[in-house]
């Protein structure tokens, strides 16, 4: 059974990749994805991405099918993209074609006139999606006066991504495939439910950039914050990332300093400033991690500890390896490693002589309870090999003192 699915999933990409090469309106992507877990002797996934674009003028229309072992069809999305004249027009609609199911459906509308731009998203959530159903709009309003940026979100039911809030991610439980969306319509309320204005400006009171942030519910009040990206305190090696936010019954200060050695190494602690409410006295500065970048040319050396991890963890490897604060990971929905206090990683990208570009990427993960050599905890690899201009193969391993977790192949075809 397990053969038979991987040779159909083999020849349909193979097939869809032929048909719609045969026609130059056309152009695709087709992407098979093996997992294969040597402990269990089975396979953790199996995927089949299949995408199809057709360009009629300046307008984009596609479709994205995802089939995951054994014959589980998670998703069959649609769009279309593009621009009218003055116009610019997008529309999403999502369904799990498995259980025909609708789930979601999203268009965005845009306008420019005078140096003054207009957004209008709306977005609706289908019962068969946590947090549905639901539906909602929000006109946003963006421009520059004077220098400054200036960005208005007026909210009905809906909520719009930015540097601030995430969108919304639509998640299989079964495989764990997601899809993400910039118009997020869950937030509860009938009619006006938020709104939200922020101005900005680069180059201004010594820093690369400052920005002010309010944001009102229909409830009320909900926070106000000050951000300083860059802010330059006299000396070329230190810079400072300083937000300030108040909110209802507490206001935090969180200042993130930067150490820069050149163009070669970056430091970066993570932490923020322990000081009093009545008399704004600090008191002291909490230390809670550090993070030292090195680039050599097109190597990338990377080293990550944290001291608190009830304050910061590590995302897993799709979202980024990134360093965030846990409450910002468990509000986003991103996977992160609990247990996992260093990180050592070395990456490598290039261009290759087929006309692609390479990557490699090997992270390994430390734990104080580990009994290995060092606290060794993890070991993940990935590479990406392009054998020709639209042929490449992926592959990934994981590995931990008990034995390979993972091996995984992948295969893109675009046309």
């Amino acid at each position: 059974m397990l053969k038979q699915a991987v040779l159909a999933a083999l020849i349909l990409a193979l097939a869809a990749s032929l048909a719609a090469s045969a026609s130059n309106g056309f152009s695709g992507e087709s992407t098979l994805w093996l997992a294969f877990d040597p402990s269990a002797g089975s396979f953790d996934a199996i995927d089949l991405e299949f995408s199809l674009s057709y360009t009629i003028d300046d307008v984009v229309f596609s479709s994205d099918s995802v089939i995951a072992y054994p014959g589980t069809w998670v998703w069959q999305a649609f769009s279309a993209c593009g621009d009218l004249g003055t116009y610019g027009l997008e529309a999403n609609i999502l369904f799990g074609a498995s259980t025909a199911e609708y789930l979601y459906a999203e268009a965005i509308a845009s306008l420019s006139i005078g140096g003054i731009d207009f957004a209008f998203h709306a977005a609706q959530l289908s019962d068969a999606v946590f947090g549905g159903p639901e539906g909602g709009w929000a006109l946003q309003l963006s421009g520059e006066i004077e220098g400054f940026d200036f960005v208005g979100v007026t909210e009905f039911g809906a909520r719009i991504q930015d540097d601030d809030y995430d969108g919304i991610s639509i998640v299989h439980i079964v495989t764990g495939l997601e899809r993400h969306y910039s118009t997020d319509p869950r937030p509860v309320g009938e009619g006006f439910t938020g709104q939200k204005l922020s101005l900005s400006r680069e180059g201004i009171f010594c820093a690369d950039l400052m920005a002010a942030t309010l944001y009102i519910s229909c409830e009320g009040f909900e926070y106000s914050q000050i951000t300083a990206e860059g802010l330059d305190v006299g000396l070329s090696f230190i810079t400072l990332d300083t937000e300030l936010r108040f909110e209802l019954e507490r206001k935090t200060l969180t200042v993130t300093p930067a150490l820069s050695l050149g163009e070669i190494a970056c430091f970066k602690p993570y932490g923020c400033v322990n000081w009093d409410d009545t008399s704004m006295a600090i008191q002291g500065i909490e230390l809670s991690g550090l993070e030292i970048i090195c680039e050599l040319g097109p190597v990338v050396i990377r080293d990550v500890a944290l001291f608190d991890l009830t304050e910061y963890v590590l995302t897993t490897e799709r979202f980024g390896s990134r360093v965030m604060e846990i409450d910002d990971a468990l509000e986003f929905g991103y996977d992160f490693y609990s247990d996992y206090w260093e990180l050592l990683s070395i990456a490598v990208t290039g261009n290759d002589c087929c006309g692609g570009s390479y990557s490699f990427l090997a992270s390994a993960y430390f734990d104080e309870a580990a009994s290995s050599l060092f606290d060794w905890a993890m070991l993940h690899v990935e590479a990406s090999i392009p054998l020709t201009t639209q042929v490449g193969i992926t592959l990934g391993m994981e590995t931990k003192p008990s034995g390979t977790d993972s091996i995984a192949l992948g295969m893109s075809i675009s046309w």
